[in-house]
């Protein structure tokens, strides 16, 4: 039983050719999109470096109040470190969120630092958005990809929230972006902070 049948013509004779059966046909699409799922796989599990439970990678940036963050000394009972990009329409949608957590925490004063770290942006760029949307979150601008590239291959933003010890607890990336009540959730949950 044959699928199909082609023809094509060499010089003025038709030829027929390529007699493709139902079975061939499948597993010629079978195989491929086992293929595209192992693929799809891999992108996922390279994607994030530093899963839930892990210890975040050392680092030094300096945010631009000019003190020097280094993970390796955490003076905060938690720590959430946002990586971001202005150009990018997901983190312009959640810097807004994040900075009313930084807000709302500050006004509680709850023991957590917050470090947005620009993944490959110019300083006069970040610090001229922060001006334009009044965000008050402390930044680091990098003009590389060497520090976001510690935690992860792609995809902004993405948040990660520490505890003092640079465990991380919870990993959020642009699938599904969280909420206000999500993170704050989080943060009170690494923190055992409560909501006044």
């Amino acid at each position: 039983m044959y699928f199909c049948s082609m023809k094509y013509t060499i010089g003025n004779k038709y030829v027929k050719h390529l007699h493709v059966s139902r079975l061939h046909v499948m597993a010629i699409l079978l195989c491929g999109l086992l293929s595209v799922i192992g693929c799809h796989n891999d992108v996922v599990e390279e994607q994030n470096l530093i899963p839930v439970g892990s210890h975040v990678p050392s680092f030094e940036v300096k945010m631009n109040d000019g003190r020097i963050f280094s993970s390796d000394s955490l003076s905060a009972s938690t720590t959430v470190i946002v990586f971001f990009s202005t150009t990018c329409p997901d983190c312009r949608q959640e810097l807004p969120i994040v900075d009313a957590l930084h807000s709302s925490l500050l006004n509680n004063e709850a023991a957590v630092d917050f470090v947005c770290i620009s993944r490959a942006q110019a300083e006069a760029d970040v610090a001229a958005y922060w001006q334009e949307q009044g965000l008050t979150l402390p930044y680091s601008a990098q003009e590389n990809k060497r520090i976001f590239s510690l935690f992860a291959r792609s995809r902004i933003p993405r948040i990660y929230i520490v505890d003092a010890e640079g465990i991380v607890h919870y990993v959020h990336d642009d699938n599904p972006l969280p909420d206000f009540d999500t993170l704050e959730e989080e943060v009170r949950a690494t923190t055992n902070y409560d909501k006044k």
